[in-house]
């Protein structure tokens, strides 16, 4: 499976044309499919080049193979769900991306503004660019941005900029203190989507346990905001409030009014919750039967006889939930045929992200003849393997 995202990313965002080997490999869809039409499910992004209805990658797949699902990536979802910000927070990101662009526009003020920072003894000697493409970047430019505020604003006083006035703005401060606060925690969340548990691909399951437990966060932070006027879970915004009690900034609204717009925009790309429906994939044991109301009786005596016997209970209770239900179906397949169709589909693109960055970081100028098709050199699986190289 892994194999068969691998070819379909490469073949569908490869820019360089190739024009007879290109066409002969895998521009024929069932190609790419392993065994002819058994794929059940396939994750990409949401482009159209993918989704399109008539000629995107996902309704070639599903000509070949009908029962094949899609899932839009977990990663592309939450990216495009902390993108748009609310008014007062995408004027400061506009702002702060000025002011990087600023002071990177030539090598001179980049020498001057490192210069600048050595001798007021900064930690850092640059600030760092934006790159919308780059989904993590926006946390690290502005967090670098806050902690260089004070050189900032001492530079762009000498250089007679414009931008020098609204780093003397407690507000605009305080507002991007919250904006790189925030955007960490969106960090780390779309960080803990990548990876693997228990050397095997996140489930569904996982992947909604944490948004499920992002939202709940959401909520939990706006009413300490808004209410009890806490800001302890914001790092860098607590510490500067507190150490202007006199002067305190009042950014209340602003962070109310982003953290509700946050939370719509996460029920917007994650609107289906299939924890509920799905239970008695994830834990036959602790559900009721008669409640599994998209399962049919013959389905429901087939869970209902996995429940009661006591040598599957100790499986469960030790092997992952892949491993139980293949067992599961030398007895039941057909229960069994349906909780791990839903289970096997990829839920992010991770892996195949973490080929192409390695594949960059490997052809460099001096190994740029390396063959990066993976028919032609399947030693490039290697980058991607779940067990340590020999």
């Amino acid at each position: 499976m892994a194999m068969i995202l691998w070819r379909i990313f490469w073949h569908v965002t490869s820019y360089r044309p190739r024009p007879q080997k290109y066409s002969q490999s895998s521009t024929n869809t069932s190609h790419c499919i392993a065994s002819g039409g058994k794929t059940v499910g396939v994750c990409t992004n949401g482009a159209a080049s993918m989704t399109g209805r008539h000629s995107g990658v996902i309704r070639l797949i599903q000509d070949v193979a009908p029962e094949a699902s899609w899932t839009h990536c977990f990663l592309h979802r939450e990216a495009l769900a902390a993108k748009e910000m609310s008014p007062g927070l995408a004027e400061v990101m506009d702002i702060a991306v000025k002011t990087i662009n600023h002071l990177r526009k030539s090598a001179l003020k980049s020498r001057l503004f490192a210069e600048l920072c050595k001798e007021q003894d900064a930690e850092h000697t640059t600030v760092l660019y934006f790159a919308a493409v780059r989904w993590l970047s926006r946390r690290d430019a502005l967090a670098r941005l806050y902690e260089l505020r004070d050189q900032v604003l001492a530079f762009l006083e000498v250089a007679r900029s414009d931008l020098a006035v609204y780093f003397k703005n407690n507000k605009f401060i305080a507002t991007l203190a919250y904006m790189a606060d925030i955007f960490n925690l969106l960090n780390n969340l779309n960080i803990s989507f990548q990876g693997k548990t228990n050397k095997q691909a996140k489930s569904v399951f996982v992947m909604y346990d944490k948004i499920a437990a992002f939202k709940s966060k959401l909520d939990l932070w706006k009413r300490r905001v808004q209410i009890k006027d806490e800001f302890d879970m914001f790092e860098n915004l607590d510490d500067l409030l507190s150490k202007s009690v006199e002067e305190r900034v009042d950014i209340k609204d602003v962070i109310v009014e982003h953290l509700v717009y946050l939370r719509k925009r996460f029920d917007e790309y994650f609107p289906v919750d299939p924890r509920v429906e799905k239970k008695w994939i994830r834990d036959p044991y602790s559900v009721d039967v008669q409640q599994c109301c998209n399962l049919s009786n013959r389905l429901k005596e087939d869970l209902i006889d996995i429940v009661s016997d006591s040598t599957l209970e100790t499986l469960f209770r030790k092997d992952t939930l892949v491993k139980f239900w293949l067992t599961v179906s030398h007895e039941y397949p057909e229960i069994a045929h349906l909780a791990v169709k839903f289970l096997m589909p990829f839920t992010t693109t991770w892996i195949c992200e973490a080929g192409f960055s390695t594949v960059t970081y490997l052809k460099s100028k001096y190994r740029n003849k390396l063959e990066t098709v993976a028919v032609r050199q399947p030693e490039n699986r290697i980058v991607v393997a779940s067990k340590p190289n020999r």
